[in-house]
């Protein structure tokens, strides 16, 4: 993994290293959202959204890198969580 170097490269990897690696017991993806859009809002005012038009697309990455951990599964949904961060409007 590259080193991040944005806070939003920041965010999504932390997103997706504690929603992969299932560190906490539940709610791991409620949780890292949380965290992730805090980050987002404390140094940008963005935060990430995953609504009715793109939650579907983002459930089937994220089971797609569960069956089968890749880098380039992982590159792919890493830049799409980064292209759902959106100004705090």
């Amino acid at each position: 993994m590259n080193q991040a170097s944005t806070s939003e490269e920041i965010a999504a990897h932390i997103l997706l290293f504690i929603i992969t690696q299932q560190v906490f017991f539940d709610g791991n993806k409620r949780t890292v959202f949380l965290i992730a859009n805090k980050i987002l809002l404390e140094n940008f005012y963005k935060f990430i959204l995953l609504d009715e038009t793109n939650i579907d697309k983002f459930n089937l990455m994220l089971n797609d890198l569960y069956i089968n951990f890749k880098y380039e599964k992982y590159n792919n949904i890493f830049n799409f969580i980064k292209d759902q961060i959106k100004n705090l409007k």
